[in-house]
């Protein structure tokens, strides 16, 4: 089992970083006991009030979970800016509740949230951070009546590119006529790269 896991995280690391439909800028690693998540993010295009980046994601557990994300986040101009804020919209699909006595459930969320990352100067390279996407009913589609994923994160960059992170994640997909799944909740560690 752990052998197919490995072999799909591989397959899509390298897919994600050979993509030439967009120059990359940014490669989001997120590791626990038992699931591994990759997210890819490219800046499409800039506004008025920063940037737009479009991302991909991908995420996996031992418990056969998938769970993929397109995403569309307006960030603010962070030159001088110690807080980081980005809002927009992100597209689940979800495979879940693949283990025996689970119900499985497949889904389509479309969701809105955003995330912020305070960094301020005073704290030498240390920041930390939190997140937040929902989706109700009404956006919902498939198996699904609702979806939540929230986290934060404390967050120390080693250099103006590469930092890491450990936090909390919580993922939960709430299921017509049935018990809501928690895809995940624990702890996390990570590794961002921005190029």
């Amino acid at each position: 089992m752990f052998a197919k896991f490995s072999l799909r995280v591989m397959t899509l690391f390298i897919a994600l970083s050979g993509s030439q439909w967009a120059a990359a800028d940014d490669l989001d690693i997120q590791l626990s006991n038992n699931s591994a998540r990759f997210t890819y993010a490219a800046e499409v295009f800039g506004g008025q009030f920063g940037p737009t980046d479009l991302e991909v994601g991908a995420y996996f557990n031992e418990d056969k979970d998938n769970l993929f994300h397109l995403g569309l986040l307006v960030r603010n101009d962070t030159l001088d800016n110690p807080l980081i804020i980005g809002i927009g919209t992100r597209f689940y699909y979800a495979d879940v509740g693949n283990q025996p006595g689970q119900t499985p459930a497949k889904a389509s969320v479309i969701t809105i949230g955003g995330e912020l990352l305070y960094v301020p100067d005073a704290f030498n390279g240390f920041g930390v951070g939190f997140y937040y996407f929902v989706a109700p009913s009404v956006t919902t589609f498939q198996d699904a009546d609702g979806f939540t994923e929230f986290g934060g994160i404390v967050n120390y960059a080693i250099t103006e590119q590469a930092s890491f992170y450990i936090g909390y994640r919580n993922i939960e997909l709430e299921i017509e006529n049935s018990s809501d799944i928690e895809v995940d909740s624990g702890f996390i560690y990570g590794f961002n790269l921005r190029f």
